[in-house]
């Protein structure tokens, strides 16, 4: 009889792990697919011409991964809903979505920005102008404009 009492005590604490474990492993489970990370596909339009950029760059905020448009504008990049993406492209100002709101669309403002006084040297390295020993060509904006 008491043989018995062990045998089914022991059965009941195996059981009882039983169900622990798999409720552990079902928390993890979904836990992880709320979570996981998906490739969100969208494209990158620029909102004056609503023509595709190419070269746009899109992070991952949280993740810190990047991806670059295609010639028509799409780009696929890993990210959950709740992940942050900045857009950013040379003459745009940059954009920050959600990415759930990534698979469509995305328009970029056109921003007005000057360039500043650049030099470079033989090496490729660059240096104020009053530092240099040597003399150098400039070109201005109005020279380009004129080409």
């Amino acid at each position: 009889m008491e043989q018995k009492t062990k045998t089914i005590l022991i059965m009941e604490n195996f059981k009882s792990r039983v169900k622990q474990l798999c409720l552990t492993i079902l928390l993890f489970t979904l836990s992880y697919t709320v979570m996981a990370q998906r490739a969100i596909n969208g494209k990158v339009i620029a909102g004056d011409t609503k023509q595709p950029l190419a070269g746009a760059t899109i992070t991952n905020q949280k993740t810190n991964t990047q991806a670059v448009s295609d010639i028509n504008g799409n780009f696929s990049i890993l990210a959950s809903d709740n992940d942050v993406l900045e857009i950013s492209n040379i003459g745009y100002a940059n954009q920050q979505v959600k990415g759930a709101n990534a698979s469509r669309s995305i328009e970029m403002a056109l921003t007005q920005t000057n360039l500043s006084e650049v030099v470079v040297t033989a090496l490729g390295i660059k240096k104020e102008v009053k530092r240099l020993g040597y003399s150098i060509q400039e070109v201005k904006g109005e020279d380009l404009e004129g080409s």
